[in-house]
């Protein structure tokens, strides 16, 4: 159905778009071309479930911790500014 590679690049494709809220159930679960397997790899696709949740929220607090760094950033620049201006009334 699909070739190694095109298989890699689909998985690097849904978990960039699931960052965005852009995902469907059908891509994560096991598509098998052969009869009666599916079964068989519960543990598997439960293992897979997992992973991705994890991914999720580790990429979301990733995702908080660079926000809070450039606000943290910006607020500094700000008081750095204000500082100066006060200098300059003051004097």
């Amino acid at each position: 159905m699909f070739s190694d590679n095109n298989r890699f690049y689909h998985s690097l494709d849904t978990l960039f778009w699931s960052l965005f809220g852009e995902i469907n159930k059908e891509s994560i679960e096991i598509a098998s071309d052969i009869p009666n397997i599916k079964h068989h790899l519960h543990m598997t696709e439960y293992v897979g479930y997992g992973m991705y949740t994890v991914y999720l929220v580790v990429a979301v607090v990733v995702l908080l911790n660079a926000l809070i760094a450039m606000m943290s950033t910006t607020y500094g620049k700000i008081e750095v500014c204000s500082l100066k201006s006060d200098e300059s009334v003051v004097v």
